[in-house]
């Protein structure tokens, strides 16, 4: 079951198919709206609906300020602006290039439809240009996001804030618009600065999320330069004090602030393998690995719906974005000891 681009007459347009297979008829789904969801940790309205339009069943927007659904997966992931038609297409080896390559296909792994709504679980994301096609597993990436969410005091200031104010708009119940778009071109700007400054090649048409891997651990006497008071209050933890999230925001899409000393006090103690599989990513990529994993909460945030004393130690376990998007394949999530069980008998089975 997929989301998928045609480029009938030139212009390109979206599709939905594959849900005969799942048992579902075009009435059954007909006129109800879409919902993005990460099982067990985020719902997203998508304000599409499935209509008949030249005899096949397309997406249409509900609001004519709503960007289309490509361009709204580009925003939640943090991508360049995409293309719809093959005008334009680029060749750049990496795919990835801001209006120069498409979203061609948003492969889904689930679907649940109710009364006005049709909750689709996304698998895998297929960008493409004239060259070459590249797949990217969406709950990882979108895994990535979210921990840079709560990571955003150890960035340079400028690059903190729009991380800041982009979990504000993807956790704020907004429908996406074209000044969602903006923020995510303003972040590619910022990164572009960055690198200049540091010696870097980057360039703000492409991908950013493989600098913020680099630059994800920030001098802090650089960030103190920038901005002082911010790192002043970011760090003003006394000892003993009790870490406290949630505090739940009234939306449609429910967000929770996450203390990102939580995070710090996690790794701290289990260090910067993974709890399920033991990789560490500076040990397998060396320097641009150096201090880079996920933490994942045991205790679901969303389930708890007050604010509550965090214990970094019993409630967070630091994995890999593999392990955690395999962890958060269902709803409810599995369990640590059951995605390495999987492990082990994959392991057993190819050494059997």
């Amino acid at each position: 079951m997929y989301i998928s681009r045609r480029t009938g007459g030139g212009r390109g347009v979206y599709e939905f198919a594959g849900y005969g297979e799942r048992g579902y008829s075009i009435s059954q789904l007909q006129n109800k709206e879409f919902v993005l969801v990460i099982p067990g940790i985020f719902k997203f309205n998508l304000g599409i609906f499935l209509s008949h339009q030249g005899g096949k069943p397309r997406l249409v927007l509900k609001q004519a300020s709503i960007i289309h659904i490509q361009r709204q997966i580009a925003v939640l992931l943090l991508l360049p602006k995409p293309i719809r038609a093959n005008t334009g297409m680029g060749d750049y080896p990496d795919v990835v290039e801001s209006e120069k390559y498409a979203i061609e296909r948003l492969e889904i792994s689930q679907i649940r439809v109710s009364d006005s709504t049709v909750e689709i679980v996304p698998d895998f994301v297929i960008l493409k240009n004239r060259l070459a096609e590249k797949r990217i597993q969406f709950i990882e990436r979108f895994m990535t996001v979210a921990q840079y969410w709560g990571m955003s005091d150890e960035f340079p200031a400028r690059i903190g804030n729009l991380l800041r104010l982009h979990h504000a708009v993807i956790g704020g119940g907004f429908y996406l618009d074209k000044r969602s778009e903006e923020l995510v071109k303003d972040l590619q700007s910022e990164c572009e600065s960055y690198s200049l400054e540091q010696g870097l090649s980057y360039r703000k048409e492409f991908d950013s999320l493989p600098l913020l891997v680099e630059i994800s651990v920030t001098d802090a006497d650089a960030r103190a330069i920038e901005n002082p008071d911010e790192v002043l209050e970011n760090e003003f933890v006394s000892a003993g004090r009790p870490i406290f999230e949630g505090a739940v925001k009234k939306v449609t899409v429910n967000a929770y602030e996450r203390n990102p000393k939580a995070r710090k006090a996690c790794i701290s103690h289990y260090g910067f393998s993974c709890t399920v599989c033991g990789m560490n990513f500076e040990k397998m990529y060396g320097e641009v690995g150096k201090k880079y994993i996920h933490v994942h909460h045991l205790k679901l945030v969303s389930d708890i719906k007050e604010e509550y004393e965090v214990d970094p130690i019993n409630d967070l376990r630091p994995v890999c974005p593999n392990c955690h998007a395999m962890i958060h394949r269902q709803n409810p999530p599995y369990s640590i000891d059951e995605v390495k069980s999987f492990i082990e008998k994959s392991s057993n089975k190819e050494n059997g």
